[in-house]
């Protein structure tokens, strides 16, 4: 396991370092050629590439100046007349009606909630009226068609991770993995 990470530790540097330097057109051309070269030990590879561009300048970092003008600056809802009331600090249903207004924007136009009124008692008057989501008719048939999209998916998801195994070019298994993390999750 050793060579592997020192493998990796290089890759990963050399890497880093086409990433950072200001690389010339011809020596662009060689360390393409050495990256796309299935024959060379990889070792060997990634550190002539680190040889071949060790003395490239670094690339230039152009600072942009992030100042608007005042004039151009949006006023926040706070700062403008009759403005909604900020979002509750804890990230849990509370007495307010702040999540049932704000998940109703969010899925109005899709139509899959609709909002409901609830009478109940706890003010001094006795009675109060409390807001809640109740779905449509789409939304049932909304998870319908994820679970149908979901098993097309797991239908096919074997036969391509097969394909990346025995792919004779495939030298990283990320790929492989990802799929591997989506297909566990799924079956779930």
């Amino acid at each position: 396991m050793g060579k592997q990470e020192e493998l990796k530790k290089i890759e990963r540097r050399a890497r880093a370092m086409l990433m950072s330097k200001d690389i010339p057109s011809h020596k662009q051309e060689l360390v393409r050629a050495l990256i796309n070269n299935v024959h060379l030990n990889p070792q060997e590879k990634w550190r002539t590439v680190i040889e071949l561009i060790q003395n490239c300048e670094d690339k230039k970092v152009i600072l942009y100046e992030d100042r608007v003008p005042p004039e151009l600056v949006k006023k926040k809802p706070s700062e403008r007349k009759g403005a909604s009331r900020p979002a509750p600090e804890a990230y849990a249903p509370t007495e307010t009606s702040y999540y049932v207004d704000s998940m109703y924007r969010k899925y109005r136009r899709l139509k899959l909630f609709r909002i409901r009124y609830l009478v109940h008692r706890d003010n001094r008057i006795g009675i109060g009226m409390r807001r809640r989501l109740v779905p449509t008719k789409k939304f049932p048939k909304l998870f319908e068609y994820v679970a149908q999209v979901q098993k097309l998916i797991l239908s096919r998801i074997d036969a391509l991770m097969m394909e990346i195994l025995n792919d004779p070019a495939a030298e990283d298994p990320t790929v492989f993995n990802y799929f591997y993390h989506i297909n566990t999750t799924i079956y779930l």
